[in-house]
């Protein structure tokens, strides 16, 4: 229903409209739409679909689709109307000094679920919300009253005031993925029309089927992943004598059909999640794996692009991109290719012949990223990698490190999807805007609180490297830069062209990742329309691409948040079991009542609560705490301050 609502804000044909929002529409009062001079329906000015929330003081708030401010509601105006019910309000103006509505309809009861725990009270055993604390509306009927333990945990279905499922107990540290796909609304299993239509699929690729592909089997292509890594998405070979990039992508639109049952449930899942221990891919395994996975040793379809560079501008001359046939002949790990620049000498003739032309790429690809850095930025916060045993337990963690390889692979991908972007006026673009006013003074003041000097400039790219240059001199370069991360905008996905602030790019777009990306997915269709110049193509891409942004944007953020509350209970979990003990940390926010500080050993990243610090303990110092406690439901470690620690250099 959302994806509808969203297409009839931006304005669609009703023939753009698939069998099942046909029906949908149906649910809508006519007076709420119009159709205008264009052909294309959308709702009356006065109305605007969103999303029933209540702030925390128990007022109601609506939360528009469109993205745009909240509305107030007032209590009166809410009608049956109730928490995450998709609902079309008519706004009021004039009532107070911010705009406010009514309800006039509720379209359906989001589906919702909650993870409720049995939870022992003064007055009996309670179904509790895991996150909340607040009563589960569900039924003692449904069974859990008679479970004999607290602790347990069921999946509920809002809608229906049901238990879905048993989870498990919360002791349990094997139950923390489902907890965290359950509080998201996401799953593994796919349902049964995708593997049908999966199981019908032809897992082999033959050259004779597709005669109009160009045939480039004979190049010898790559692919450097991690070394976990099953799904790859990307190829790459440069062409030394031409030099010509070839970058080649995994050509997943020719198997995922617009509107067959798999597209559908590509486009809920919207990207793959990233566990420490294993993937939920967005497409089967099936595809993500194996048909569409560019394998060594076997034919794969590919969406190409051949850009020949302009080796002294470090430039792309006249790119262009088309499907393909290739034949991978080698699969690397990021550590072989490590070794290799570093000077190990070729395991066999295949590898000596690649290397003939990735020291070459290598070296270009360092010129390149040495001038969009005159644009763009490098800041140092870097991700953190966890490791947990078959038990569920943190192993150890550490912060990952970029390699040579890494710049190599992500250089190469840049430069596709800068390509990608000029391949259209109107699409979805991946954008990143500058930094507000607001944050940037904000920022400005607690540099000034770190003591650290720096010039400022009218021109901002010249005012962040000055800071970072002073953030060097102070061996804060890490803490700076994380601060820096905080002061930009959330990048996202546009179908305007607004420019990617941070890579410095005046126009980008996601095309490297089909396999985990439905916006990659969505970019591959639109430029084979554009090529194909299938005007219904294209228009049936592009009338509903506002709400398409709208909602790869949401999906994306979602399995963001699903993989960080999984990590943020595994913390919660070590912490628990090292109750009473010294960790040493760093401060990352300073107030009187609720001060924090993140772990930097002996492990990194855990989030820490702190009882209040002394007056002198400035922001970024680093501290030696003892945890005091640790909750595993909602997630929160509480430290008590012992003593400055002995290194205030930034070394972890």
């Amino acid at each position: 229903m959302k994806q509808l609502l969203r297409k009839l804000i931006a304005g669609v044909e009703a023939r753009f409209l698939n069998t099942r929002e046909t029906e949908l529409l149906k649910q809508i009062d006519p007076e709420i739409l119009k159709e205008d001079d264009d052909g294309l329906l959308r709702f009356n000015s006065k109305f605007k679909p969103g999303v029933l929330k209540f702030k925390p003081d128990g007022a109601p708030i609506f939360i528009g689709l469109d993205e745009s401010e909240p509305l107030n509601l007032h209590s009166e105006y809410i009608a049956n109307a109730r928490e995450n019910d998709i609902i079309i309000v008519q706004r009021i103006m004039g009532r107070a000094k911010k705009s406010a509505a009514k309800v006039v309809a509720v379209v359906e009861h989001d589906l919702t679920y909650s993870v409720g725990i049995i939870t022992a009270t003064e007055n009996g055993k309670k179904l509790l919300d895991l996150y909340t604390d607040i009563n589960v509306n569900c039924d003692k009927d449904q069974g859990w009253i008679n479970a004999q333990e607290t602790d347990r945990l069921f999946l509920v279905d809002n809608r229906h005031n049901r238990i879905i499922k048993e989870i498990g107990d919360i002791n349990d540290p094997t139950v923390d993925e489902a907890i965290s796909m359950a509080k998201y609304n996401k799953e593994e299993a796919f349902p049964l029309a995708v593997t049908e239509e999966v199981a019908a699929i032809d897992l082999k690729v033959d050259i004779n089927d597709y005669p109009e592909r160009k045939d480039l089997r004979d190049l010898p292509f790559c692919t450097i992943d991690p070394v976990t890594a099953k799904d790859y998405d990307d190829a790459i070979y440069y062409d030394t004598d031409k030099q010509t990039l070839y970058v080649a992508i995994a050509d997943v639109s020719s198997y995922v059909k617009a509107e067959s049952p798999l597209d559908a449930e590509a486009y809920r899942r919207g990207f793959s999640i990233y566990f420490p221990h294993k993937s939920v891919p967005m497409l089967p395994r099936e595809l993500s794996e194996t048909l569409c996975s560019l394998q060594p040793h076997v034919d794969r379809l590919a969406f190409v692009f051949e850009m020949p560079v302009n080796a002294q501008m470090i430039e792309i001359e006249e790119a262009k991109v088309y499907e393909a046939v290739i034949h991978s002949a080698r699969r690397f790990n990021y550590d072989e290719i490590d070794a290799y620049l570093e000077g190990e000498n070729p395991q066999d003739d295949t590898d000596a012949q690649i290397l003939t032309w990735l020291f070459p790429l290598q070296e270009m690809m360092d010129r390149f990223r040495e001038k969009r850095m005159k644009k763009g930025y490098l800041f140092r916060s870097p991700e953190i990698e966890m490791r947990i045993d078959d038990k569920g337990m943190i192993t150890h963690t550490e912060h990952a490190k970029e390699t040579p390889s890494h710049a190599l692979i992500e250089d190469c991908m840049l430069l596709a999807n800068i390509e990608a972007a000029h391949c259209f006026a109107t699409g979805l673009f991946r954008v990143h805007e500058s930094p507000s006013l607001a944050k940037l003074d904000n920022l400005y003041s607690q540099l000034a609180m770190m003591g650290l000097r720096f010039k400022l400039s009218a021109n901002l790219k010249e005012t962040i490297t000055n800071i970072q240059r002073a953030a060097d001199e102070m061996d804060r370069r890490i803490e700076v830069d994380t601060l820096l991360i905080q002061t930009q905008m959330q990048a996202h996905y546009s179908p305007d062209n607004l420019g990617h602030f941070g890579l410095g790019f005046d126009a980008y777009a996601h095309f490297t990742s089909p396999i985990r990306r439905y916006s990659d997915l969505i970019v591959h269709r639109l430029i084979k329309a554009i090529q194909a110049k299938d005007k219904d193509e294209i228009s049936k891409t592009l009338q509903p691409i506002q709400a398409t942004a709208i909602d790869v944007s949401t999906k994306e953020r979602e399995s963001a948040d699903v993989a960080a509350d999984f990590a943020k209970r595994k913390y919660a979990r070590w912490a628990r079991g090292h109750v009473g003990k010294s960790v040493t940390a760093t401060v990352t926010y300073l107030s009187e009542d609720m001060p924090k500080a993140v772990t930097e050993a002996p492990i990194v990243g855990a989030n820490l609560i702190l009882d209040p610090l002394p007056e002198s303990i400035t922001l970024f110092d680093k501290v030696i705490v003892s945890i005091k406690e640790a909750n595993i439901k909602n997630c929160k470690i509480y430290a008590t301050f012992e003593e400055l620690a002995a290194d205030q250099t930034g070394e972890a």
